[in-house]
């Protein structure tokens, strides 16, 4: 990120839901979250079906929020960037969304799964391969731990 003349984000969403903490967690110093005992191991752990559910149904419905700020459509988004936690997620929210998953930057099929380094890997993939072109319209949703998650809509550089 750096500062612009003029402003390329469109919208921004963000949000937690935290009674999903206990189905994805990274802990080693708490016995509980949200009074509801964990497994405090210093390893990940995740419930893969309510989280697979969670952000299928999570990344779409923002994505949706998005658009509907912005008034568009994903007809007119150029490139969906959505964090690559695995191809299943990815092909489900495209088929929400009715979008092509050939318009969609990944770094999953790279690196795997980066955890919170998976958008911008993306990004730099495609940038510097210059499958991005200046005001190409983009559509970025990430989720995670906590539950939580973030996207936005903004104009390429």
């Amino acid at each position: 990120m750096e500062a612009a003349e003029e402003g390329n984000i469109l919208s921004t969403v963000t949000g937690t839901e935290g009674e999903g903490g206990p189905d994805l967690y990274l802990s080693s110093w708490n016995q509980k979250i949200n009074g509801t005992d964990i497994n405090a191991n210093s390893k990940l752990h995740q419930t893969g079906k309510k989280v697979f559910k969670w952000a299928v149904s999570t990344a779409t419905r923002e994505i949706n929020r998005l658009l509907e700020k912005e008034n568009i459509t994903m007809d007119e988004i150029d490139w969906f960037v959505p964090h690559s936690a695995n191809q299943r997620i990815l092909d489900v929210v495209c088929e929400n969304l009715n979008f092509p998953v050939e318009k969609t930057l990944e770094s999953l099929s790279y690196y795997g799964n980066t955890s919170s380094a998976t958008i911008p890997l993306a990004l730099a993939t495609a940038a510097e391969s210059g499958k991005i072109k200046s005001g190409d319209k983009l559509a970025l949703i990430g989720f995670g731990g906590g539950l939580t998650y973030a996207g936005t809509i903004l104009v390429w550089p």
